[in-house]
């Protein structure tokens, strides 16, 4: 519950008070008084600007991934006229932020490397008054010399698809002619390790099945030594029984556990987790924690289609019924169905007492789920509340280790790419 500005949670058996007006104030002692007066201010609102692009380049992939949500696109390219009018959008929308991220993505965008490169020297060339930053999020398999040589030129980031160990990689992730593709992976990731540590991020899927192997995925990573990676669940999926989720707890709390004792014996490896690293530390270091959104779809965030058309986000592409403009017309709806959803407009949110710390808010996920932006699944709803209250009682914990929570913070100051998770 919510008294005036203290979140109230049992965990574990125990209640806890997190301050929201400082998350440094947390703890298992109730405070002497409460600010009745206190009102939410999250950090986004409806006034913010464009600030990530995501193209989508082509539809084409090398791989067939058993979840992959773009199964029935088309062999469409997008062409450099998308591009010319994508520089017009960019120089004249007034609703355009002065830093902006590109993000290359498809099907798989590296089978188009020659194209991404014309279209970095075309934006590089012709983009007024923005800075800009690239990355491409990529399955991994054709990153080779000139793909580190762009990195290295373009300042670019990768995000690379990979599952973790092998046997849960090759289970779901495979070639069109059916080969397994963990082992190229990981030696492409391996090689850009080499010349780019910190310009990689690794992207995993996990299914509730395979949760079981979670940690096992984290210390494989780590070992390989990717310093930021992302773990998400696939798109869609539900959690069938109680029994599963009673092994996923277990699961997440063995994790907190050896995160603990990671930090006590100044193994610093596994910060970079994320989602556990944006919620850790907005709350560590008292900046930001309040959202009213997870993440910036369909406001600062748009996706373009290989049909010039604009989206919400790349879940989206070629639906009619979520397109919010064109490049063709130089139009752009800033009040569109994804872009007006949040914490406070969502029925299932509206009353929940972590609505503005929730971090798995995925009106794609939903959509695909259910075919209803706003209709959430309640085992998702219910791991993400456990996933709240762990990440209270480590920072509750960490209390007693102040000379690691400052580590903590020069580390993530040093090397966590904070825009682009």
């Amino acid at each position: 519950m919510i008294k005036g500005n203290y979140l109230i949670r049992r965990f574990k058996g125990k209640k806890y008070y997190l301050n929201l007006e400082n998350s440094k104030d947390i703890g298992y002692t109730p405070p002497l008084s409460y600010n009745e007066n206190f009102k939410f201010t999250p950090i986004n609102n409806i006034n913010s600007k464009i600030n990530y692009f995501i193209l989508h380049i082509n539809d084409d992939c090398n791989m067939c991934c058993s979840y992959c949500f773009e199964k029935e696109k088309k062999n469409n390219k997008m062409q450099l006229k998308t591009i010319y009018e994508l520089i017009d959008f960019i120089n004249t929308e007034p609703n355009v932020a002065e830093k902006i991220n590109i993000r290359f993505f498809g099907g798989e965008p590296l089978l188009r490397i020659n194209f991404i490169e014309k279209i970095i020297n075309l934006l590089n060339s012709n983009i007024l008054n923005k800075k800009i930053k690239y990355n491409i999020f990529t399955n991994g398999i054709l990153i080779n010399d000139k793909v580190i040589k762009m990195m290295t030129l373009y300042d670019l980031i990768l995000f690379i698809s990979i599952d973790g160990i092998k046997k849960v990689h090759d289970k779901n992730r495979r070639l069109l002619n059916g080969k397994a593709t963990h082992n190229i992976i990981e030696k492409n990731i391996k090689k850009v390790l080499k010349v780019h540590p910190d310009k990689i991020i690794t992207r995993s899927v996990l299914n509730f099945s395979e949760f079981e192997n979670f940690i096992y995925n984290v210390e494989y990573l780590s070992s390989l030594g990717v310093r930021q990676f992302s773990f998400v669940l696939p798109w869609g999926e539900h959690l069938q029984q109680k029994k599963e989720l009673k092994n996923i707890l277990k699961v997440i709390d063995n994790f907190f556990e050896m995160f603990l004792l990671k930090i006590k014996n100044h193994e610093f490896d596994w910060i970079g987790i994320h989602p556990l690293s944006t919620t850790f530390f907005s709350l560590l270091n008292n900046e930001h924690f309040l959202e009213n959104r997870v993440c910036g779809a369909g406001y600062e965030a748009i996706a373009i289609g290989t049909d010039s058309n604009i989206y919400p986000c790349h879940a989206f592409i070629y639906d009619n019924n979520f397109k919010i403009g064109t490049l063709k017309n130089m139009k752009f709806e800033k009040n569109n169905i994804i872009g007006n959803l949040d914490c406070t407009t969502i029925k299932k949110c509206k009353f929940c007492d972590i609505r503005f710390l929730c971090k798995i808010r995925c009106h794609a996920d939903n959509y695909l789920s259910d075919k209803d932006v706003q209709k959430k699944d309640d085992f998702k709803c219910y791991l993400e509340k456990y996933y709240i209250d762990s990440i209270c009682k480590l920072l509750i914990d960490l209390k007693n280790y102040p000379k690691e929570k400052r580590l903590i913070s020069l580390i993530e100051k040093k090397y966590r790419l904070k825009e682009y998770v």
